[in-house]
């Protein structure tokens, strides 16, 4: 892992709230998170002690599990059972060496991408208006893509799945538990607006771990497209993970109350039915990514799940 500074030197609401208290105790408060954090570290995300598994049995009781979710609740298909949560930055980095990549890739697509000034439809105004670019043209980031739309969500979990291998959607009340990243932070404002709050959260060492659903005012039309938004940490001085910060604030919900995190699981065998499905409600490639590579694409896809015997589809010579 990266090197700890002192915890003197981070926002810590939860430690700081009595300015009495010696230097000595703080440092043993702060260690005592740190091995509590530690333990998170090596518990897995996907066991009943975080989400809520709900097994599909077929495509038409993935779409009936989906129709549950009210508005707090936000989605993102995966199309490999086994995968967690993971940012693409932290694909591409050894644990606890992620941040040195993503601020020496983040500075330098900010600097090269005058030269394709011409390719943007606005011009990034803000840090998080230039994270959420870098994230659309493939850069790595911290930002983890999701959905408001679960059909959606469904498509980008099956579309390109191996047919033997299960797929995922899963499901986060994106409002409870943005609302306790504040309160853990003592934010008087939303840090995941738009603004200078998201720079003076995300872009310095804050404490405790947290994971909150960002905003950003220059949605691409993609973006807009596909109803995305994202969730990103806070964590960008420390080693700690996506799914820790995640944990951290799962562990927070009051007994009783319904798990924060659902994971939706899709049998390979279901995937050209829910293809199929989705077709007839207008979530096609086509309609995500609306240009001619799009319509190719969707074709592509459409052609694959349609029995072979259909050749009405194709116009007469």
């Amino acid at each position: 892992g990266t090197a700890s500074p002192s915890p003197q030197s981070y926002t810590c609401p939860e430690m700081l709230n009595n300015e009495q208290r010696s230097g000595e105790v703080l440092d043993q408060e702060f260690e005592e998170q740190r091995r509590r954090l530690d333990q998170l570290d090596r518990r897995r995300l996907k066991g009943k002690r975080y989400a809520n598994v709900i097994p599909a049995l077929n495509a038409r009781d993935v779409v009936g599990q989906l129709s549950h979710f009210d508005g707090d609740w936000i989605f993102r298909g995966q199309k490999d059972v086994s995968w967690g949560l993971e940012p693409s930055i932290e694909r591409c980095a050894s644990k606890g060496f992620w941040n040195p990549k993503e601020s020496k890739a983040y500075q330098e697509f900010r600097d090269r991408a005058l030269a394709y000034k011409r390719d943007l439809p606005k011009f990034p105004n803000s840090d998080l208006a230039w994270l959420a670019t870098m994230q659309h043209y493939g850069g790595p980031t911290r930002l983890l893509d999701w959905t408001e739309d679960p059909n959606v969500a469904a498509f980008f979990a099956v579309f390109d799945a191996d047919r033997r291998t299960a797929s995922a959607v899963w499901a986060i009340n994106h409002t409870a538990i943005t609302k306790e990243s504040e309160r853990l932070l003592s934010l008087a404002h939303r840090a995941s607006d738009d603004n200078q709050h998201f720079g003076s959260t995300f872009f310095r060492a804050t404490w405790p771990p947290v994971v909150m659903h960002v905003n950003t005012s220059w949605p691409s039309k993609r973006q807009k497209k596909q109803k995305g938004l994202f969730l990103c940490s806070n964590q960008t001085q420390w080693e700690y993970s996506f799914e820790t910060c995640l944990k951290n604030v799962l562990e927070r919900r009051p007994k009783g109350e319904r798990r924060w995190l659902c994971k939706i699981t899709i049998p390979p065998d279901a995937r050209d039915d829910l293809l199929a499905d989705l077709t007839e409600r207008g979530v096609t490639y086509e309609s995500l990514f609306p240009d001619l590579g799009g319509l190719g694409r969707s074709l592509k896809i459409i052609a694959s799940i349609q029995p072979d015997y259909i050749t009405d589809c194709y116009p007469e010579s």
